[in-house]
């Protein structure tokens, strides 16, 4: 893969330079500035995907030497637990859960009750408990996530899962998830399902959590919920299930609750990889930054909790790939054997469509009844009519923040942790050394990582024009198994050839492309300055147009990838800055020590950072772009999705203020 680039820069583009323009947002006819070959916009995900695919042969090799032995097996899977731990972070105490039942439905074989209850404080879950009539109480009990779905609980294939169940003697809980039934967390959002996910998942990785973090808590509190009925069974452990955007649930819960007992995650489980070849990234709700890093795929989920009967149900027509799940499941078989587990671990399969559909729900209860119940006969799911959303609602209005005006929502708690972290911040910046702080913000953007894959870099001429006396030279700049990083380097040609003196330099990044400021170019030009527009990756030629996910934006799967790899769009960005300086740094006719950076647009944080870490950088110039992650993000969960210009955990050390007040007098706004 990484020699196509090179033959991308064998071709020469012509391009015929334009007339001065009096104005920086003045539109003229541009040069030619294509420098790469048609399919360019697809170079970025496919370098990193390479990476991940790299990622994936180091993990199966960690798999296959931890094969030898169930010690070894064993030492892996402890690994494991405690990677998953680290990224998602430590979880808040336990407040009161104020639990209350608004209704009750009697049905034949069981009864629903509609339960209101906190998982945080001020913080509403909505959920209906299904209650066996027969038999003798205390029952086992069983949590149900629901997928992704509008109407949450109240879809008819969770019905009908937790009625079958309730009438084979357990005790269900189905709970509404963050944004889905009665739980919607932006009603201004013009989509405000499960795409607020993504939208809340912002926030939240900048404060150290997640949208995963926050659905756990809401799982674990459910479950303490369920703990407190007296119909529950206190001895034996709870089952937890759920399909789609549930079965992402059920397996991070598995995962991280030692309570949970059986667990039956249904159409999700594939490889991260083929997963990423497919469908892509998915919602906020589906991943955490840093799992390729850490080594942890989807299986693994099931390999943690190896103690722990687990059966994972597939779907031959879905769109996660069942060869992938069927692969998966066979290496998790073997891992299970060489801890003495096999007999922990299932698989099935059904010819269905994605979703909760009969055969599935069938086999999570006969699982369920398997382990808790200690009875192996196959279950038979009778015709099943679902009740209207309204029946099983359990707010009046049907939403929790119509009912309390005053809901803490996901994105208050995330601004008010922001806000927390202010003393975090502070004493951060007081009382560490200068170069702690550089090399905490270098970390936390993953650009060491970056670095340390840092190659030579090549510079290709595709040509030059000249006119009105300026010289263009198209340049690109690559480094093996890198992204290509096409520029027009502008000189002006005006200048006392006597003396050939250097000139002072300016990088230009706009988030628009290289051409997205023409005539604040042209003024630089004209003022005397060597002028270098580039696009970082991303931006301009290699812009992922096939990017777009559920409304969000074009940098949403490139920027879920990265930060999978342990690393940030926005710090490979800054490694580009770096190494269009190593350009202008070599070059006779340029001086060094007067390198200006401007930023325009998305690439604002980019220049924040590439600032406060490249000392070559003599000015900063601000357009037209963020000032603070609090309250440009934070604070404004429905303005255009900002994943790229994000770092995941930063604000427990800076803000992108604190970055510009580090420079001082280096950065100027306009």
């Amino acid at each position: 893969m990484p020699k196509v680039f090179f033959i991308f820069f064998t071709l020469i583009l012509h391009a015929v330079f334009v007339d001065p323009c009096t104005g920086d947002d003045e539109k003229v006819a541009p040069i030619s500035t294509d420098l790469l070959p048609p399919g360019s916009e697809r170079l970025l995900y496919r370098k990193l995907f390479y990476d991940a695919k790299r990622q994936t042969h180091t993990r199966r090799n960690d798999l296959e030497r931890s094969l030898v032995s169930e010690e070894e097996a064993e030492k892996r899977r402890q690994r494991l637990k405690q990677k998953y731990a680290e990224l998602l972070g430590p979880l808040p105490v336990k407040s009161p859960l104020n639990p209350k039942v608004t209704g009750h439905i009697e049905k034949e074989g069981y009864r629903i009750e509609n339960i209101l209850y906190e998982s945080q404080p001020g913080h509403h879950v909505t959920a209906n408990l299904y209650l066996p009539t027969t038999g003798k109480p205390p029952y086992p009990g069983v949590l149900l996530a629901c997928g992704h779905s509008d109407n949450g609980k109240a879809y008819p294939a969770y019905q009908a899962a937790a009625a079958l169940m309730a009438k084979n003697g357990l005790v269900v809980l189905c709970y509404d998830p963050i944004s889905q039934g009665e739980r919607i967390q932006l009603p201004d959002a013009p989509r405000y399902g499960t795409t607020t996910h993504t939208l809340l998942d912002l926030g939240a990785l900048l404060v150290g959590r997640s949208t995963v973090w926050y659905e756990l808590v809401d799982g674990m509190r459910s479950l303490d919920y369920l703990r407190m009925r007296p119909e529950v069974d206190p001895k034996k452990p709870i089952g937890l299930t759920g399909t789609s955007g549930g079965g992402t649930q059920t397996t991070f819960f598995m995962a991280a609750d030692p309570r949970i007992g059986p667990a039956a995650p249904s159409c999700y489980l594939m490889t991260r990889l083929r997963k990423f070849e497919t469908v892509g990234p998915s919602d906020g709700c589906q991943w955490l930054p840093g799992e390729g890093a850490a080594g942890i795929d989807h299986f693994d989920y099931c390999v943690m909790r190896a103690d722990k009967p687990t059966l994972v149900l597939a779907a031959r027509d879905d769109f996660f790939d069942i060869l992938s799940s069927r692969a998966a499941a066979d290496e998790t078989r073997r891992v299970y054997s060489a801890l003495g587990k096999s007999t922990n671990f299932e698989f099935f399969e059904a010819l269905s469509p994605h979703g909760f559909q009969q055969p599935h729900r069938q086999e999570a209860t006969r699982f369920m009844r398997k382990w808790l119940l200690g009875d192996t006969a196959p279950i038979q799911e009778l015709p099943f009519e679902p009740l209207a959303d309204r029946d099983v609602q359990v707010t009046q209005s049907g939403q929790v923040f119509k009912d309390f005006p005053e809901e803490t929502t996901v994105a208050a708690m995330n601004l008010q942790a922001a806000r927390e972290l202010a003393r975090a911040r502070k004493t951060f910046w007081s009382s560490t050394s200068e170069s702690t702080r550089r090399k905490t913000v270098a970390e936390l953007s993953g650009i060491p990582v970056t670095l340390r894959k840092k190659k030579p870099l090549s510079i290709q001429t595709q040509g030059t024009s000249e006119r009105e006396g300026v010289t263009v030279e198209k340049i690109v700049f690559t480094r093996e198994d890198d992204v290509p990083l096409p520029a027009l380097f502008y000189m002006p040609q005006v200048r006392d050839r006597e003396k050939k003196e250097p000139l002072q330099a300016v990088l230009y990044v706009d988030s628009r492309g290289k051409q997205g400021s023409d005539g604040a170019i042209k003024q630089l030009v004209a003022s005397g300055k060597a002028v270098l527009a580039v696009d970082v990756r991303g931006y301009g030629e290699t812009r992922d147009t096939g990017s777009y996910h559920k409304d969000i934006n074009d940098e949403e799967r490139t920027s879920m990838l990265a930060m999978y790899l342990g690393e940030t769009l926005l710090g490979q960005r800054v490694v580009d800055v770096m190494t269009c300086l190593d350009f202008l740094e070599q070059r006779p006719d340029i001086d060094p020590n007067h390198i200006e950076l401007v930023a325009v647009g998305r690439a604002g944080p980019v220049g924040l950072h590439a600032a406060y870490l490249d000392r070559r950088i003599e000015k900063l110039v601000l357009k037209d772009t963020i000032g603070s992650w609090i309250d440009d993000v934070v604070a404004k969960p429905l303005a255009p999705h900002l994943l790229a210009l994000i770092v995941p955990g930063a604000l427990k050390h800076y803000d992108l203020t604190d970055l510009e007040a580090a420079l001082g007098d280096r950065v100027k706004r306009q």
